[in-house]
């Protein structure tokens, strides 16, 4: 049976029953489990919209002297402001 999509336009004015529909975004420390940050982007928001601002978010939640050593991010984190801050950590 073929899978029936929605229309473009009814994807970014709501999903079904009206509902808006969310990004979230969840920073953890995959040694511990511990989630340092979140956020909900709007659902029609790009992915790569403000990502450099959340990870400062994230660094500030970390203990004094406590640095991001690594960054796992999708494509839509390789920015070249995000490397360049990376650079400087």
């Amino acid at each position: 049976m073929p899978v029936k999509s929605l229309p473009i336009k009814r994807i970014l004015n709501g999903l079904n029953k009206g509902n808006k529909g969310y990004i979230a975004m969840v920073r953890h420390i995959a040694q511990t489990g511990q989630i340092v940050a979140t956020d909900f982007k709007a659902g029609n928001v790009l992915p790569n919209t403000d990502n450099l601002s959340f990870i400062k978010i994230c660094q500030n939640a970390l203990p004094k002297g406590t640095n991001i050593k690594k960054l796992r991010i999708d494509a839509a984190g390789y920015q070249a402001s995000i490397i360049a801050y990376r650079m400087l950590l």
